[in-house]
């Protein structure tokens, strides 16, 4: 794909390894010299050689500790003339309120909450002039609150609240500030094959933390959904999933015990309507209020049972 990046200078904390990696390895493809910057230097040297190699693109590393405002602005000042920040360092503990002590506290937070804000600080200034993008890489924690990540629920919220409030405000100084969770990354596909190549690209890509994007069939990505959330529209989490056979058996159940003859009633013909209505959001009585021939009707009454012999197989 082309972004129209070719040119560009970005900056990418946590830049050696998982998602920092994978962001640089992407904007190296479009085109973008690199700086990255991270506490060990093995990874970055790996880092910096491995993205040379492949995509001829410049890359300076920076080994540094963001946790340290002094080193923030420092490392703001070798990179007075990026075009993009990617804020990905850090990362927060598990635990509970008593599990993590105030020091432990306070070393993540110093790192992601701080070093997140110190950084978009030292960097806001030297954009102003040309414009520029901030991409803080978010936790979905500080939206979905966890008594045993209390930590990093709390950081996060914090970062996705400085994030709107800086990004509410950054557009008059042409400089788009955007947060990004990884857990709000959907890949969607059609196939089992093509799920399973995409998963294991995105793997090598971002080092193995792909369990943090929702990647998937449109199937199985819907039925994880509503395995999660079914409750707010009263499906319950347990629910069984119908294969084409299923159905058409569950349907010449349906026929029966409406009183109508399977074989006179070709139930993969009910099966084409009734998911058509299913399409149009249409429950059994929506579409009793649209049959206009006699063929609806029976539709309708088989619907209705066969949605009833669904609910209790759940």
């Amino acid at each position: 794909m082309d972004l129209h990046l070719k040119g560009r200078k970005a900056l990418i904390t946590g830049g050696s390894k998982g998602i920092g990696r994978a962001c640089a390895e992407m904007l190296a493809s479009e085109g973008c010299a690199l700086h990255l910057a991270a506490r060990g230097k093995e990874a970055l040297v790996e880092a910096k050689e491995a993205i040379e190699s492949r995509y001829e693109m410049p890359v300076e590393i920076h080994t540094v500790d963001l946790s340290h405002g002094h080193e923030v602005r420092d490392l703001a000042d070798a990179c007075s003339d990026i075009d993009i920040l990617i804020n990905n360092a850090g990362a927060i503990p598990n635990g509970d309120l008593w599990q993590i002590e105030e020091p432990r506290w306070r070393e993540a937070w110093d790192l992601k909450v701080f070093g997140y804000i110190n950084l978009c600080r030292a960097v806001y200034p030297l954009m102003r002039s040309r414009g520029g993008v901030i991409v803080n890489v978010i936790g979905g924690a500080g939206e979905r609150p966890n008594f045993h990540y209390i930590a990093g629920g709390a950081g996060n919220a914090a970062l996705m609240a400085f994030t709107r409030a800086l990004g509410g405000r950054s557009m008059r100084d042409n400089i788009r500030v955007v947060g990004v969770n990884p857990r709000r990354i959907m890949a969607v596909t059609f196939t089992n094959k093509a799920a399973r190549e995409m998963e294991e690209r995105l793997t090598r890509l971002v080092s193995g933390v792909v369990k943090d994007l929702t990647v998937g069939t449109f199937h199985a990505i819907c039925a994880r959904i509503l395995r999660q959330d079914g409750k707010a529209i009263g499906v319950d989490s347990k629910f069984v999933i119908y294969d084409d056979d299923d159905q058409i058996s569950l349907l010449k159940r349906s026929l029966q015990e409406v009183g109508l003859d399977p074989k006179q009633y070709a139930p993969r013909a009910i099966q084409s309507a009734i998911t058509a209505a299913k399409s149009q959001m249409l429950t059994p009585a929506d579409y009793l209020q649209y049959s206009r021939s006699y063929f609806e009707e029976v539709v309708q009454r088989v619907y209705e049972r066969y949605q009833h012999l669904l609910s209790e197989s759940t």
